[in-house]
């Protein structure tokens, strides 16, 4: 029965994201399972999921299919393009009916109020004392 009514209230979610590669999830729970068994973390399920599925991949977390970009060249240029373009900002970091909750945010801001946000925030994450705080594990 509830098969079924998965089928019937999801089935487009996953024939839209069949090409990207990605473990496969269970009806429902998707890879929660895989992601919250005992001794595993997100953090490293994602890597393996990288090392085996490739820079590109998916994981569903219930029904909802999370896309992951684990190449950092391939990352640098997706923002760069949602960035250049207003209309994308946010287009693959959340749905419509997340949005509004947000609106105001760094990803969902147009125009000169954009760049006034973008730049207090690159002043401050960008700061070379910062990024010195995190080097160890980016270096990982």
């Amino acid at each position: 029965m509830l098969l079924l009514a998965y089928i019937a209230l999801y089935p487009d979610a996953r024939w839209q994201y069949r090409a990207i590669p990605g473990p496969v999830g269970l009806p429902l729970v998707g890879n929660l399972l895989s992601i919250l068994g005992p001794g595993r973390d997100i953090t490293s399920y994602m890597q393996e999921c990288g090392q085996r599925y490739g820079p590109v991949f998916k994981i569903w977390f219930g029904c909802k299919p999370w896309v992951f970009v684990a190449e950092p060249e391939a990352a640098k240029r997706l923002m760069s393009r949602l960035m250049a373009r207003p209309s994308l900002r946010g287009f693959a970091l959340m749905t419509d009916s997340q949005a509004h909750i947000i609106d105001q945010g760094l990803l969902t801001l147009n125009g000169p109020a954009w760049r006034v946000a973008r730049k207090a925030f690159e002043a401050v994450v960008m700061h070379k004392d910062t990024v010195a705080l995190h080097l160890e594990v980016m270096e990982q």
